[in-house]
């Protein structure tokens, strides 16, 4: 069971199961129970929502690795075995996960500019007193309509189905 195949679904299993664990925590904790720590609407512009995409991005490439993997074992056997004889393990696996890691980071670049931090503070006229609270909004990038048809609609559209 020590092949690149197999270390390879171990790190889509991984990746999957870190996205699936950020996308649940934004749905229940946030959407569900409007909870929402001062620690989460910090991180969210600068790293929850642009790694959540990252990690989404990431693991479509690794799908399309794996399958060009078992493409080459079933219907290339003797090029397979000879990749095999000739590459360690590791570094076939890194031949697939930097490649997709790198693109992934790339395309999602944007999504670190998309939203960003606001304070507001909020007077209580009756208890005389002033609270601020903490949330995050959309920036200008992201309302633009040309971000929104180029990059959101047809960049990430063919970057990520490849169609």
């Amino acid at each position: 069971m020590r092949s690149s195949f197999h270390y390879l679904l171990i790190s889509l299993a991984i990746l999957d199961s870190s996205y699936l664990f950020m996308t649940a925590w934004d749905y229940c904790a946030v959407k569900v129970f409007k909870y929402e720590p001062t620690v989460y609407v910090y991180m969210f512009p600068h790293f929850w929502y642009p790694i959540k995409n990252i990690l989404m991005s990431w693991c479509t490439y690794l799908i399309m690795g794996i399958a060009t993997e078992r493409y080459l074992a079933v219907c290339r056997p003797w090029v397979y075995r000879r990749l095999e004889r000739s590459y360690s393990m590791g570094l076939r696996c890194l031949s697939y996960w930097m490649p997709a890691l790198f693109v992934s980071v790339c395309i999602n670049v944007p999504k670190f500019l998309e939203a960003r931090v606001v304070h507001t503070l909020y007077f209580f006229e009756n208890s005389n007193e002033t609270h601020e609270r903490v949330t995050y909004n959309a920036t200008s990038l992201r309302l633009d309509d040309n971000y929104i048809y180029y990059y959101q609609h047809w960049a990430r559209k063919v970057l990520e189905t490849g169609s």
